[in-house]
């Protein structure tokens, strides 16, 4: 309808009648939104189900709790262990092993407690490591570590007899088995070392100054076989005051190193001593070699102490001369 000129019309306002006639249009959800309200639909019927089954699981348990509560404690046992699977890169073996586990026959996989069954490894001081696992069905499988042995030490017990220990490169005290009489034999023993008991009584209190010897011990075997091989013990008396250890051996009834100079050096000055003391004639046995004096203002000086020479019918007794200045040896009579 068109308004006459200077005449402004004005729309009608909508009544309810307008809107039954003429309703307004449905809002048509995108696929997106219908995907949203189904996930969290199913949602809310998800966290249902799963409070209603805690729920229930909560009631069964707490019935079987009443009724019978060894069945709760009681692991499940699983299959009998059958075989254990045992590797070691020493000298025990898996009757050892079985021997010193000692699991009950028929024991089952589950009811294994492997941190006990490890300790019970760890308690023979031998074994420094050990991995201990279930290899389902039936199959324990345990993988050691073992120390090796630098040294021996022979301690008694008050009333008891002497007893021979082994000791590792950090001191650590323990009895050897299966070890080859051979490789115990060609061990040097310790001497002036006092062993202590721990607090539990369960071994001894590792050796303090061990690594130290070790060293002397790992340089000799490397770089003088021979003479190492005639070591008879080392003595720890004077490594903690004077920083010095005593060897005794059977060509040289005394060596003294040094711990403040190389091991490599002192080895290497011993073995020329020994050499050329040995191609001279009249000249008795060593008897004292110190290594740990080291270089002084004159120079490196090794003081060397022979024994008597042997007499040769008709010759008379004489001491070697010292040394001339510059050799780096001083030789008493």
């Amino acid at each position: 309808m068109k308004a006459p000129p200077g005449k402004t019309i004005r729309p009608r306002p909508a009544s309810w009648e307008d809107l039954v006639r003429d309703p307004l249009p449905h809002r048509v959800m995108a696929p997106a939104g219908r995907k949203r309200r189904a996930f969290s639909t199913l949602r809310t019927v998800g966290c249902i189900a799963i409070l209603c089954t805690a729920a229930w699981a909560g009631f069964e348990l707490y019935r079987m709790w009443e009724s019978n509560p060894a069945r709760i404690k009681a692991p499940a046992q699983g299959e009998p262990l059958k075989t254990i699977a045992f590797q070691t890169n020493g000298v025990l073996d898996r009757a050892w092993a079985e021997r010193t586990l000692a699991i009950p026959p028929g024991t089952g996989m589950m009811a294994l407690d492997l941190f006990l069954l490890r300790d019970r490894l760890l308690a023979t001081g031998q074994v420094r490591a050990a991995v201990l696992a279930r290899n389902f069905p039936d199959t324990l499988s345990v993988v050691i570590e073992e120390r090796d042995p630098v040294a021996r030490i022979v301690a008694r017990e008050p009333g008891g007899a002497p007893e021979t220990f082994l000791v590792d490169r950090i001191g650590t005290v323990y009895s050897g088995i299966n070890y080859p009489d051979a490789l115990v034999s060609s061990l040097p023993y310790l001497a002036d070392v006092r062993l202590r008991r721990v607090e539990n009584g369960n071994g001894f209190a590792p050796v303090e100054g061990m690594e130290t010897v070790s060293n002397l011990i790992g340089t000799a075997r490397a770089y003088i076989p021979a003479l190492f091989s005639r070591w008879h013990s080392i003595s720890l008396a004077r490594l903690a005051p004077d920083g010095v250890l005593v060897v005794r051996s059977a060509d040289v009834e005394t060596l003294i190193f040094g711990t403040r100079d190389d091991f490599f050096k002192q080895v290497a000055q011993l073995d020329f001593i020994v050499d050329e003391s040995r191609a001279q004639s009249g000249i008795g046995p060593i008897k004292i070699v110190d290594l740990s004096v080291g270089r002084t203002v004159s120079g490196t000086q090794i003081p060397v102490t022979y024994g008597a020479a042997p007499l040769v019918p008709g010759q008379a007794r004489r001491s070697p001369a010292p040394a001339r200045a510059g050799e780096g040896y001083v030789f008493q009579p």
